[in-house]
Protein backbone atom coordinates (compact mmCIF):
# COMPACT_ATOMS: atom_id res chain seq x y z
CA UNK A 1 0.00 0.00 0.00
CA UNK A 2 1.65 3.29 -1.03
CA UNK A 3 2.41 5.76 1.71
CA UNK A 4 0.97 9.26 1.47
CA UNK A 5 2.23 12.58 2.77
CA UNK A 6 -0.27 12.20 5.59
CA UNK A 7 1.42 8.97 6.69
CA UNK A 8 4.78 10.72 6.72
CA UNK A 9 3.42 13.50 8.89
CA UNK A 10 1.98 10.95 11.33
CA UNK A 11 5.30 9.11 11.60
CA UNK A 12 7.20 12.36 12.10
CA UNK A 13 4.82 13.34 14.89
CA UNK A 14 5.23 9.92 16.48
CA UNK A 15 9.03 10.13 16.57
CA UNK A 16 8.89 13.72 17.79
CA UNK A 17 6.69 12.62 20.67
CA UNK A 18 9.10 9.80 21.49
CA UNK A 19 12.03 12.22 21.48
CA UNK A 20 10.19 14.70 23.67
CA UNK A 21 9.25 11.98 26.14
CA UNK A 22 12.79 10.70 26.31
CA UNK A 23 14.14 14.22 26.90
CA UNK A 24 11.54 15.03 29.51
CA UNK A 25 12.29 11.78 31.33
CA UNK A 26 15.95 12.70 31.89
CA UNK A 27 17.15 12.87 35.47
CA UNK A 28 18.24 16.33 36.51
CA UNK A 29 21.02 17.84 38.57
CA UNK A 30 20.54 21.43 39.74
CA UNK A 31 23.24 23.61 41.24
CA UNK A 32 21.74 25.98 43.78
CA UNK A 33 22.42 29.62 44.61
CA UNK A 34 24.08 31.41 47.51
CA UNK A 35 25.02 34.92 48.57
CA UNK A 36 28.29 35.86 50.23
CA UNK A 37 30.67 38.74 50.95
CA UNK A 38 34.37 39.02 50.11
CA UNK A 39 36.54 36.96 52.47
CA UNK A 40 33.59 34.79 53.56
CA UNK A 41 34.54 31.17 54.21
CA UNK A 42 32.46 28.01 54.35
CA UNK A 43 29.86 29.29 51.87
CA UNK A 44 27.60 26.36 50.95
CA UNK A 45 25.81 25.67 47.68
CA UNK A 46 23.51 22.65 47.41
CA UNK A 47 23.47 20.36 44.37
CA UNK A 48 20.03 18.74 44.06
CA UNK A 49 19.21 15.50 42.26
CA UNK A 50 15.82 14.56 40.85
CA UNK A 51 14.97 11.35 39.01
CA UNK A 52 12.09 10.67 36.65
CA UNK A 53 9.83 7.59 36.87
CA UNK A 54 11.82 4.59 35.75
CA UNK A 55 15.20 6.20 36.37
CA UNK A 56 17.50 4.14 38.56
CA UNK A 57 20.58 6.24 39.19
CA UNK A 58 23.36 4.74 41.31
CA UNK A 59 26.26 7.04 40.42
CA UNK A 60 26.82 10.63 39.29
CA UNK A 61 29.82 12.45 37.88
CA UNK A 62 30.17 16.07 36.77
CA UNK A 63 32.67 18.87 36.33
CA UNK A 64 32.01 22.14 38.12
CA UNK A 65 33.18 25.26 36.27
CA UNK A 66 33.67 28.54 38.14
CA UNK A 67 36.05 31.48 38.42
CA UNK A 68 38.82 31.11 40.95
CA UNK A 69 39.05 34.91 41.02
CA UNK A 70 35.69 34.71 42.78
CA UNK A 71 36.09 31.74 45.10
CA UNK A 72 37.99 28.56 45.82
CA UNK A 73 36.23 25.20 46.15
CA UNK A 74 37.52 23.88 49.47
CA UNK A 75 35.26 20.87 50.02
CA UNK A 76 32.38 18.84 48.60
CA UNK A 77 30.29 17.02 51.19
CA UNK A 78 27.75 14.27 50.54
CA UNK A 79 24.17 15.45 50.88
CA UNK A 80 21.34 13.47 52.51
CA UNK A 81 20.40 11.77 49.22
CA UNK A 82 23.95 10.45 48.84
CA UNK A 83 24.28 9.44 52.49
CA UNK A 84 20.96 7.55 52.49
CA UNK A 85 22.11 5.56 49.44
CA UNK A 86 25.46 4.73 51.01
CA UNK A 87 27.41 6.89 48.56
CA UNK A 88 30.54 8.92 49.18
CA UNK A 89 31.78 12.03 47.41
CA UNK A 90 35.20 12.65 45.91
CA UNK A 91 36.41 15.75 44.11
CA UNK A 92 39.57 16.77 42.32
CA UNK A 93 40.82 20.02 40.79
CA UNK A 94 41.53 19.29 37.13
CA UNK A 95 42.53 22.82 36.12
CA UNK A 96 41.98 26.40 37.15
CA UNK A 97 38.23 26.81 37.65
CA UNK A 98 37.40 23.16 36.86
CA UNK A 99 36.78 20.52 39.55
CA UNK A 100 35.48 17.01 38.96
CA UNK A 101 32.98 15.62 41.44
CA UNK A 102 32.09 11.92 41.70
CA UNK A 103 29.25 10.54 43.80
CA UNK A 104 29.44 6.74 44.01
CA UNK A 105 29.65 3.81 46.41
CA UNK A 106 30.58 0.15 46.64
CA UNK A 107 26.93 -0.82 46.25
CA UNK A 108 24.12 -0.78 43.71
CA UNK A 109 21.76 1.35 45.78
CA UNK A 110 19.55 3.71 43.84
CA UNK A 111 19.79 7.39 44.75
CA UNK A 112 16.54 9.06 45.78
CA UNK A 113 15.57 12.65 45.08
CA UNK A 114 17.15 15.28 47.28
CA UNK A 115 20.36 17.14 47.98
CA UNK A 116 23.11 15.02 46.46
CA UNK A 117 26.14 17.11 47.43
CA UNK A 118 27.07 20.37 49.12
CA UNK A 119 29.75 22.57 47.55
CA UNK A 120 31.81 24.59 50.04
CA UNK A 121 33.57 27.77 48.89
CA UNK A 122 35.90 30.38 50.33
CA UNK A 123 35.21 33.72 48.68
CA UNK A 124 38.22 35.72 47.50
CA UNK A 125 39.02 39.01 49.24
CA UNK A 126 38.90 40.86 45.91
CA UNK A 127 35.94 38.95 44.45
CA UNK A 128 34.04 40.99 41.87
CA UNK A 129 30.61 42.24 42.80
CA UNK A 130 27.47 40.53 41.52
CA UNK A 131 26.30 37.03 40.54
CA UNK A 132 28.97 34.61 39.37
CA UNK A 133 28.03 31.43 37.44
CA UNK A 134 28.56 27.90 38.71
CA UNK A 135 28.31 25.80 35.57
CA UNK A 136 28.08 22.06 34.99
CA UNK A 137 29.96 20.17 32.31
CA UNK A 138 30.39 16.51 31.41
CA UNK A 139 27.43 15.33 33.46
CA UNK A 140 27.17 11.52 33.56
CA UNK A 141 24.71 9.33 35.46
CA UNK A 142 24.74 5.56 35.59
CA UNK A 143 22.35 2.84 36.77
CA UNK A 144 23.30 -0.01 39.16
CA UNK A 145 24.72 -1.97 36.21
CA UNK A 146 26.92 0.88 35.05
CA UNK A 147 24.73 1.78 32.07
CA UNK A 148 24.19 5.40 31.11
CA UNK A 149 21.06 7.20 32.31
CA UNK A 150 19.92 10.29 30.35
CA UNK A 151 20.65 13.39 32.41
CA UNK A 152 20.49 17.15 32.22
CA UNK A 153 22.16 19.75 34.42
CA UNK A 154 21.27 23.30 35.38
CA UNK A 155 23.85 25.87 36.52
CA UNK A 156 23.77 27.85 39.74
CA UNK A 157 25.13 31.17 41.00
CA UNK A 158 27.31 32.53 43.76
CA UNK A 159 26.39 36.18 44.27
CA UNK A 160 29.03 38.39 45.82
CA UNK A 161 27.64 41.32 47.79
CA UNK A 162 29.89 44.31 48.39
CA UNK A 163 32.59 42.99 46.09
CA UNK A 164 34.93 44.89 43.78
CA UNK A 165 33.40 46.87 40.94
CA UNK A 166 35.17 48.24 37.86
CA UNK A 167 37.46 51.10 38.83
CA UNK A 168 36.64 50.68 42.51
CA UNK A 169 40.08 50.98 44.13
CA UNK A 170 41.56 52.56 47.20
CA UNK A 171 42.82 56.07 46.41
CA UNK A 172 45.69 55.95 48.85
CA UNK A 173 47.20 52.53 48.19
CA UNK A 174 45.53 51.32 44.99
CA UNK A 175 44.25 48.13 46.61
CA UNK A 176 40.98 46.58 45.53
CA UNK A 177 38.02 47.48 47.70
CA UNK A 178 36.97 44.50 49.79
CA UNK A 179 40.59 43.36 50.12
CA UNK A 180 42.36 45.97 52.27
CA UNK A 181 40.28 49.11 51.85
CA UNK A 182 37.94 49.78 54.77
CA UNK A 183 37.50 53.52 54.31
CA UNK A 184 35.23 55.53 52.01
CA UNK A 185 36.63 56.24 48.55
CA UNK A 186 38.84 59.32 48.62
CA UNK A 187 38.77 59.81 52.39
CA UNK A 188 42.24 58.46 53.14
CA UNK A 189 43.65 59.91 49.94
CA UNK A 190 42.54 63.45 50.83
CA UNK A 191 43.62 63.10 54.47
CA UNK A 192 47.06 61.81 53.48
CA UNK A 193 47.52 64.66 51.01
CA UNK A 194 46.52 67.23 53.65
CA UNK A 195 48.83 65.73 56.27
CA UNK A 196 51.75 65.67 53.84
CA UNK A 197 51.14 69.30 52.91
CA UNK A 198 51.07 70.36 56.58
CA UNK A 199 54.30 68.50 57.32
CA UNK A 200 56.03 70.13 54.38
CA UNK A 201 54.90 73.61 55.50
CA UNK A 202 56.02 72.98 59.09
CA UNK A 203 59.38 71.66 57.94
CA UNK A 204 59.94 74.69 55.72
CA UNK A 205 58.95 77.04 58.55
CA UNK A 206 61.31 75.33 61.00
CA UNK A 207 64.18 75.46 58.53
CA UNK A 208 63.54 79.15 57.85
CA UNK A 209 63.46 79.90 61.60
CA UNK A 210 66.78 78.18 62.23
CA UNK A 211 68.39 80.02 59.34
CA UNK A 212 67.09 83.36 60.61
CA UNK A 213 68.46 82.72 64.11
CA UNK A 214 71.86 81.90 62.73
CA UNK A 215 71.98 85.02 60.62
CA UNK A 216 70.70 87.42 63.33
CA UNK A 217 72.20 85.92 66.51
CA UNK A 218 74.97 83.81 65.07
CA UNK A 219 73.30 80.70 66.53
CA UNK A 220 74.14 77.61 64.49
CA UNK A 221 71.18 75.45 63.50
CA UNK A 222 70.15 72.78 66.06
CA UNK A 223 71.84 74.73 68.94
CA UNK A 224 69.65 75.37 71.98
CA UNK A 225 69.60 78.72 73.74
CA UNK A 226 70.84 78.58 77.33
CA UNK A 227 73.57 76.04 76.53
CA UNK A 228 76.37 76.94 74.12
CA UNK A 229 74.60 79.64 72.21
CA UNK A 230 75.93 83.17 72.57
CA UNK A 231 73.45 85.81 73.64
CA UNK A 232 72.47 88.28 71.02
CA UNK A 233 74.70 91.40 71.15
Amino acid sequence: MPRTRGDLVVWMGFFAALWSSAWAAAATLDVGAAQAHPNDSGVEVAVTFAAQPGDNVAGVQFDLLFSEAVAALTNVRPGPAAVDAGKSVAFNRLAAGRCRVIVAGLNQNVIADGVLAVLVFNVAAAAPNGPQPLNLDGLVMSDPNGLNVPATGNPGTLEVIGGVTDGDTCNACGCARGALDTHPPGALGNAALLAATVLIILSMAAAASRTARYRVWGVPPHTHRGQDAPAPG
